[in-house]
Parts: C-alpha cells; structure tokens; sequence
C-alpha cells in the first residue's frame, strides 16, 4: 500500500489488490502488507491481510456447489412459503460453512462490540501479533537444510 501506516487507506488498498490478484488467479501473493510504498514493514499489516485473505478465500476460491443437497428444494416444499427456514435441520446443518468468521473484523451489533472492549481492528491485530510472538515455536531446520544453506553461503 502507498499507505505510510496501518490505517483505513492500507485496509482499502490491501483489501483490493488481494481481490484483483485472487480475481487474476494468482496463487501466491508476495508483499501483501509493506506500507509505504514497500518500504516498511508491519506485522499487524500482516495478520490484517491474512484475514483479508481468508475471506478473499472464502467467496472466491471455494467455489459454489450446487446439488440436490445444496438446492434444498424438498426443503422449500416442506417449509413453503411464509415458513421459517432458520430452525429446519437442513439449514442448521449447513448454513455455518457458508458464513465467513472473521478474527479481526466485527460483526456485532454497536452495544456488543462496545460491552466486549470496543476495540478496533488495529487494537486486534496488535494483540493477535502479540500472541503469535509468544506462542511461535519455530522449528529447527534439517540438517540436509542447513548443509545446503552452507553450500550455498560458501559459493
């Protein structure tokens, strides 16, 4: 993003060239979340973007299936018109894969988000980074890794 922090001109920007590049078909996405112009890195850029990802993911990639099961029209004969479709078993058994559940992002309602701590996507990603730092355990690398990384240091 030409964005110099994370602000709403870098969620802007890195929602959309995830979209274009996913709409492109890309399948690997490098420098998704420098700000300025590249120039600086942010972590919390990083974790916002792999949200942003995830829900590109989700509407593009996974595509739409369409069957007897997923058309449900014995369900609509069955509850017909004026019925309620929220408590009928087929619904309750799949509506839950349709939905995309953010980390960051909210989806309550003012006086919920408020009650839990109103933080804001930002605050969230900062804490997010937080504790990928302190659970992170990287693994070590083979030793046919660190023998080839020798190789190559010694060029």
């Amino acid at each position: 993003t030409d964005a110099q922090v994370f602000d709403q001109q870098a969620g802007m920007e890195f929602a959309m060239l995830n979209l274009w590049a996913s709409l492109c078909g890309i399948n690997l996405a490098h420098d998704t979340a420098y700000v300025g112009s590249g120039l600086i890195g942010c972590l919390k850029s990083l974790v916002y973007n792999d949200e942003i990802v995830g829900y590109v993911r989700h509407i593009l990639c996974r595509g739409v299936v369409v069957n007897r099961e997923t058309q449900a029209v014995e369900v609509m004969e069955r509850v017909g018109p004026g019925g309620h479709f929220m408590m009928d078993e087929h619904t309750l058994h799949h509506f839950r894969n349709e939905l995309w559940r953010p980390i960051l992002a909210n989806n309550d309602r003012y006086e919920i988000w408020k009650k839990k701590g109103g933080k804001t996507v930002g605050e969230k990603a900062e804490e997010r980074v937080k504790e990928i730092l302190k659970k992170h355990e990287p693994r070590p690398l083979s030793p046919e890794v660190l023998n080839e990384l020798e190789n190559i240091r010694t060029l």
